[in-house]
């Protein structure tokens, strides 16, 4: 018989069968599980960095804008006149600390408004920082008004930045930073003690008097008028700064505003603290008489 006609051996078949094909798929669908993961956590990780680096941005620029602000603080050199003013117009926010431990830790915020004057030439000037809403978190907003001397009264600049904070806001503020939770002012006397809230009143040797009260309202909130032609010898000031995405996420609950407190007070950890003490240029070596 020729070969050429003899039947041919059956060919092997090379399609793949049902099982290869699922797990092949399997496998593809694994690997590209985990490499969105990965791609995930990657943008997560850097979307993280660059809100730090914002936040950690604006909080500099901001302490530093309120420093030199602060470094020039002057007196007007007229009686009854408010030089430097601190109050709180809302009560603490408490935020729970990471523990170890089953104690209990909180951090106790403050959202004070701050009122200084400084005096250049034949200027006055009056600057004033608020925080608004000041409802846990809000903006830090600037104020600043100059006045010729020749057209200055005692409480002038003073009584216009509380009118322009309850009247006309936002017109004549301008925004500093987002997201602040923590803005609080200590005043020190030449010495550097800091001056304390159970004081009631102070005297002030070699000038005229200066008052700190502690707020009418809430004994517990500390309320600094340096007023005649006294300021304090140094300021310490305290900026604590929300991560935006914890405000995005904030601000949209705020429907539900038992929620949204509740949630704000477990993000301690995302809240970036600033503190600086600053100098008085002008300042007098005041001493208080006990």
């Amino acid at each position: 018989m020729n070969p050429r006609f003899a039947n041919p051996a059956p060919r092997v078949g090379t399609a793949f069968t049902v099982v290869e094909l699922m797990v092949a798929v399997s496998v593809l669908s694994l690997i590209v599980v985990v490499l969105y993961n990965i791609f995930d956590n990657t943008q997560r990780a850097m979307r993280s960095n660059a809100a730090q680096v914002d936040v950690m941005e604006g909080g500099r620029a901001a302490v530093e804008l309120i420093s030199r602000d602060l470094e020039q603080m002057t007196e007007l050199g007229l009686a009854g006149a408010t030089n430097f003013y601190v109050d709180s117009w809302s009560p603490p926010f408490l935020q729970s600390l990471p523990s170890l431990t089953n104690v209990i830790s909180v951090r106790t915020n403050f959202q004070q408004e701050l009122f200084f004057t400084s005096r250049f030439n034949k200027q006055g000037s009056g600057i004033g920082y608020r925080i608004v809403p000041a409802l846990g978190v809000g903006s830090l907003y600037r104020y600043v008004e100059d006045v010729p001397a020749a057209f200055l009264t005692p409480n002038l600049l003073s009584s216009n930045f509380f009118r322009f904070a309850n009247t006309n806001y936002p017109a004549v503020f301008q925004r500093v930073t987002d997201g602040v939770v923590h803005f609080r002012v200590t005043a020190f006397d030449s010495l550097g003690r800091p001056i304390e809230p159970y004081e009631p009143r102070v005297n002030w040797t070699n000038r005229y008097a200066a008052v700190f009260v502690t707020n009418e309202l809430h004994a517990t909130w500390p309320r600094y008028v340096f007023t005649n032609s006294a300021v304090p010898a140094s300021v310490e000031i305290e900026l604590g700064i929300l991560e935006p995405y914890i405000l995005e996420r904030y601000r949209s609950m705020t429907n539900n505003r038992s929620v949204a407190t509740k949630y704000l007070a477990r993000q301690a950890a995302r809240v970036h603290l600033f503190q600086q003490r600053i100098p008085v240029r002008s300042a007098p070596s005041l001493l208080p008489v006990r």
